[in-house]
């Protein structure tokens, strides 16, 4: 299981640290983006602090902005100047720390690829019975409205499961296994002062 709850801080109380989640463009060499890239157009936007996560390019930085409507923006501003369309969620440090920690089977998984959270753009009418009919046999699932947990104890890697339950869900939808979590919990709790 995981530890969570660092957020980390920025030195203006009103300030809080964000995560932005990117998805690529699966199977394109146009669904790449140079982290350098990507931490020049935040700076460029005033935001500190900006890191990179590799290798989904995932990013932590403090800034002033409207966690609403920046994802859009910046999708637009990604596809302008790069030619690459990435879909963005924002999250506030705090909403990342809370989804994070609600992993619903503590001591499961033993190893973090099996497990995965999907981040909900907005809540999913999805059933729960239907998305447990297309997962793989042997997986978990539980559905909050900000996120799916999902144990899949023989991954989820080309499997044809990830599709069906992505369709399912029927709204944007950013996977990441608790690897790639902990080391964005990782990135939030170095956020310092300055």
């Amino acid at each position: 299981m995981l530890r969570h709850g660092a957020r980390g801080h920025c030195a203006v109380p009103e300030v809080n640290p964000w995560v932005l989640l990117l998805n690529p463009v699966a199977g394109t060499p146009q669904g790449t983006l140079a982290p350098t890239a990507l931490r020049g157009l935040l700076k460029g936007l005033g935001l500190r602090q900006v890191t990179t996560a590799p290798p989904t390019g995932d990013a932590v930085f403090c800034g002033v902005i409207d966690g609403r409507t920046f994802g859009g923006h910046l999708s637009d501003m990604i596809k302008t100047g790069f030619g690459v369309h990435r879909r963005a969620l924002m999250l506030s440090g705090d909403s990342f720390a809370e989804i994070a920690s609600g992993w619903p089977w503590p001591g499961v998984p033993n190893n973090p690829g099996a497990g995965h959270i999907w981040f909900l753009d907005h809540p999913s009418r999805a059933s729960s019975a239907n998305l447990r009919a297309a997962a793989a046999p042997g997986d978990h699932l539980a559905l909050t409205p900000q996120a799916l947990y999902h144990h899949a104890p023989a991954g989820l890697a080309h499997s044809p499961h990830t599709a069906r339950i992505e369709r399912l869900l029927g709204v944007p939808v950013h996977r990441r296994d608790l690897g790639g979590i902990a080391g964005l919990t990782a990135l939030l709790a170095r956020l310092r002062d300055d």
